[in-house]
C-alpha cells in the first residue's frame, strides 16, 4: 500500500471522527445543522491546516531528496512539500475567496465572517476527500499509483506494472507464449513482435512443459524443433496437424512409434538441397563441411589446422558426389563417407578422378590437389580428422534419414509446416549432433534465400542449444534473421554454456533477443548476470544513534544473485525490450487449458503429463 493511500485513509477517518465528535459534544442531542456544520468545519479546517504546516517542516520526505536534482539540474522539491502547499490553499484560500455572501452577503459582520471561515473549510475538506477517493478508484482501474514517490538517487529499477504490461501488448493472445502475470490471472503473456527469444533455465526446471510444449501447441506459423527424447513431437505433433500444418518427424532412432503417438520417420537428403546449377554451390558445400567438422572447445593450433584441412577435403568430396553421382540412391552424404573410408588404393584413384574433375569452377580439383600436396605425415592426419567427423554417417539409422527427401526446406516459409528433429537423449552432444547442426544450418540458409513475407515467422525452437556447439549460421540468424522471417529461440541451462560455445560473442545473443526468460537459475554466474540486468533501486534506510533516529536513501539491487537463485519454483523473470523487467509465473501446459490439446507424455508412466527437463 502506497503512502498516498495511507494518507487518504487517515484524512477520511479524521474528518468523520470530527463529525462524530460534534454529535458527542452536543450531549447526544442533534444540534442545529448550522452549528453542526460550523463545529465540524472549524475542526476540519484546523486539522487540514495543521497537517499542511506539519508536512512543511516535520513529515518524512517520500520523493526526491533535499539535494536531488531534476533533469534540468535544478533542485527538486520534496513531494510532501509541494503537494501539501496546495492542500493548504484548499483549506484556507477557498474559504477566504468564498466567505463573502457565503451566509448573508454581509461582509462587514465579523461573526458572520468567522462562521463562514468555519463552514467552508469543512466543505473544502469533504470535497478534497471525495476527490481523493475518486482518484484512487481511477488509479486502481487504469494504472498504478505513487510512481513519483519512488526515490531514484541511487537507481530507478523496478518491476513492470500491469498497466505497462497491457500497454506493451503482452496480454494480446497470439505469438510466442512466455508466461503468466500474477495480477492478470486469466491472461497469459504473449510476445507478438518479430524478434528472437532466449530461455535460460537449469535442468529439470520445466523448460519443456512451460516454454517449448505450450508454444508447439499454439504457434500458428512454421516451426523447426530440436527434440531430444522425441517428447515434444509425441505430445504436440497431432495438434499441429489439426492446426493445418504439414508435419515431418525426422526420427532415426524410432522413438515413440507405437500407439497413440505413431511417430514414423521422415527423411531429408542434404545433397538434394545442393543446387549444382547455382553460383553458390561451392559456398554451400563449404558451409555443409564447416557444419559437420565440429570444432570442440579449445580447438586451435595443430588440431585447428587439421580441422581446417579436413573441412577443405570434405568440401571437395561433397561437390564431387553432387556433380558426378547420378543415382539418386547414392547421391548423398553416405556415399561421401564411403569414399573417405575406402581402401588406400581406391582412395588414390578417387583423388586422381577429383583432380581431373572440371566442375564447380575447379573447386573439386583444387581440394584434391591440396590434399595430394600434403606430406606423408600430414596427409593421413587430415584424412583421419575427416573420417572422425563423419563417423555418424556409419549409423544405419542415419543412413535411413539421409537417403531421400520428403520435403523442401524452403516450404517452411511458403506454407505452414513443422519439422521435428528427434534424437535419444544419449545421442545429444555426441556424433549425431552433427546431423542436427546440419539440418538447422541448411534450414536457416534456405529461409534466407526464399523470398516473400512470412507471418508470424518461422520459429526455431532449439532445446539443448549448447550441445550443438558453435554455429556460424545461428550467430548470423540472431543478428539478421528477423529480416527473412526467422524467430530464433535458443534454450540453455545457463549462460556459461553460451559463453563456452561463442566466447566473446556470447552477449550478442542476449543483445539481439527481444525477450529473455530466466527461471530455475542454479549457477552463480547466471544469477549475477540477471541481477545486473535488473539494475539497482533506491530504498529508505533507517538508523538510530542514542535518542536520535534518522532515515536516508541507499541503493540496492532490485534482486540480489541469491534472491534470483531462490526465485519460486513457479516464478520466472522476463526481460522484454522496451518494458520494465517482469516478475511472472510459469505455468506447465498440463496445469492449463492447453492440456486438452496435448497427447499423453510418453516419458511418464501410462502416458501421464509430468515435469520435463
Amino acid at each position: 500500500m502506497s503512502i498516498r493511500t495511507l494518507e487518504l485513509i487517515a484524512l477520511a477517518m479524521t474528518f468523520f471522527a470530527v463529525q462524530i465528535g460534534a454529535l458527542l459534544l452536543a450531549d447526544g442531542e442533534l444540534p442545529r445543522p448550522w452549528d453542526e456544520a460550523a463545529m465540524a468545519g472549524w475542526a476540519a479546517g484546523v486539522i487540514f491546516g495543521g497537517l499542511a504546516v506539519l508536512s512543511l517542516f516535520g513529515f518524512p520526505k517520500s520523493g526526491a531528496g533535499e539535494n536531488d536534482e531534476d533533469e534540468d539540474g535544478e533542485e527538486a522539491r520534496p513531494y510532501w512539500k509541494h503537494v501539501r502547499l496546495w492542500q493548504l490553499g484548499l483549506g484556507l484560500g477557498i474559504p477566504f475567496l468564498l466567505y463573502a455572501d457565503a451566509v448573508t452577503g454581509d461582509t462587514g459582520n465579523f461573526n458572520r465572517m468567522a462562521q463562514s471561515w468555519a463552514f467552508w473549510p469543512g466543505i473544502a475538506g469533504v470535497g478534497y476527500v471525495g476527490l481523493l477517493i475518486v482518484w484512487r478508484i481511477l488509479v486502481a482501474i487504469f494504472g498504478s499509483e505513487g510512481e513519483e514517490l519512488q526515490p531514484t538517487t541511487h537507481g530507478s529499477a523496478r518491476f513492470a506494472t500491469d498497466k505497462e504490461i497491457r500497454k506493451a501488448g503482452l496480454t494480446q493472445n497470439g505469438g510466442a507464449y512466455i508466461g503468466q502475470y500474477p495480477d492478470l490471472t486469466d491472461e497469459g503473456l504473449w510476445y507478438n513482435g518479430d524478434g528472437h527469444l532466449i530461455t535460460v533455465a537449469s535442468s529439470g526446471s520445466g523448460k519443456g512443459v512451460s516454454a517449448i510444449i505450450p508454444n508447439l501447441l499454439t504457434w500458428e506459423g512454421s516451426v523447426i524443433c530440436n527434440d531430444p527424447k522425441g517428447e515434444n513431437a509425441a505430445i504436440t505433433a497431432r495438434r499441429r496437424q489439426e492446426m493445418g500444418q504439414e508435419v515431418y518427424v525426422l526420427n532415426p532412432w524410432g522413438l515413440h512409434v507405437g500407439e497413440p503417438w505413431n511417430l514414423h520417420c521422415a527423411a531429408f537428403n542434404p545433397l538434394d538441397w545442393l543446387d549444382t546449377e547455382s553460383e553458390d554451390v561451392g559456398d554451400d558445400a563449404t558451409m555443409m563441411a564447416n557444419t559437420i567438422v565440429l570444432r570442440d572447445k579449445g580447438t586451435s593450433g595443430v588440431e585447428g589446422h587439421f580441422a581446417d584441412e579436413a573441412e577443405s577435403l570434405l568440401t571437395g568430396l561433397i561437390l564431387y558426389v553432387a556433380f558426378t553421382e547420378h543415382d539418386p540412391l547414392r547421391r548423398n552424404l553416405v556415399t561421401v563417407r564411403r569414399l573417405l573410408v575406402q581402401p588406400p588404393e581406391d582412395w588414390a584413384d578417387t583423388l586422381k578422378a577429383m583432380a581431373r574433375a572440371p566442375y564447380a569452377d575447379g573447386l573439386i580439383a583444387s581440394a584434391a590437389n591440396r590434399f595430394l600436396s600434403k606430406s606423408d605425415r600430414e596427409g593421413p592426419a587430415v584424412l583421419s580428422t575427416a573420417q572422425r567427423h563423419t563417423n555418424f554417417l556409419d549409423s544405419n539409422r542415419m543412413r535411413q534419414v539421409l537417403g531421400s527427401s520428403d520435403f523442401d526446406l524452403a516450404d517452411l516459409k511458403r506454407k505452414p509446416m513443422t519439422i521435428y528433429l528427434c534424437l535419444p537423449f544419449d545421442q545429444v552432444g555426441g556424433q549425431a549432433s552433427r546431423w542436427l547442426r546440419l539440418m538447422i544450418t541448411l534450414s536457416l540458409t534456405a529461409l534466407s534465400r526464399t523470398k516473400g513475407p512470412v507471418n508470424p515467422g518461422v520459429l526455431f525452437l532449439l532445446d539443448e542449444f549448447a550441445a550443438l556447439g558453435p554455429m556460424r549460421m545461428a550467430e548470423r540468424a540472431m543478428a539478421e534473421g528477423r529480416g527473412y522471417g526467422v524467430r530464433m529461440w535458443p534454450i540453455l541451462q545457463d549462460l556459461n554454456q553460451l559463453k563456452d560455445s561463442y566466447k566473446d560473442g556470447w552477449q550478442t545473443f542476449i543483445g539481439n533477443a527481444r525477450v529473455v526468460q530466466f527461471f530455475g537459475t542454479a549457477d552463480v554466474f547466471t544469477a549475477e548476470y540477471v541481477s545486473k540486468m535488473l539494475g539497482k533501486t533506491t530504498v529508505w534506510s533507517s538508523g538510530s544513534s542514542g535518542n536520535r533516529e534518522s532515515t536516508s536513501e541507499t541503493g540496492r539491487a532490485l534482486m540480489t544473485p541469491d534472491e534470483v537463485m531462490h526465485l519460486g519454483v513457479d516464478e520466472e523473470l522476463l526481460f522484454v525490450r522496451g518494458v520494465r523487467p517482469i516478475r511472472a509465473r510459469k505455468v506447465p501446459y498440463f496445469h492449463s487449458n492447453l492440456n486438452e490439446l496435448a497427447d499423453p507424455n510418453p516419458m511418464m508412466a501410462h502416458g501421464e503429463p509430468g515435469e520435463a527437463v
